[in-house]
């Protein structure tokens, strides 16, 4: 389910990050497309498990 879908109406305008980082709804959801295609290329599918293991920061949650 893509971030849109999920939010709806109700996305905020920015998202604020714990590290200071201001992201615009927009950007969050380029970030998570761009990873979405880098799977896709790689071969993964709807439905395949996928562990991602890096520092919790701003890039973590794109």
């Amino acid at each position: 389910m893509q971030i849109r879908q999920h939010l709806g109406a109700d996305k905020p305008a920015v998202i604020l990050h714990p590290s200071g980082t201001v992201l615009t709804f927009d950007e969050l959801e380029a970030r998570a497309n761009r990873l979405a295609h880098y799977f896709r290329q790689a071969g993964l599918v709807e439905g395949d498990a996928v562990a991602i293991l890096m520092e919790n920061n701003e890039h973590l949650h794109a």
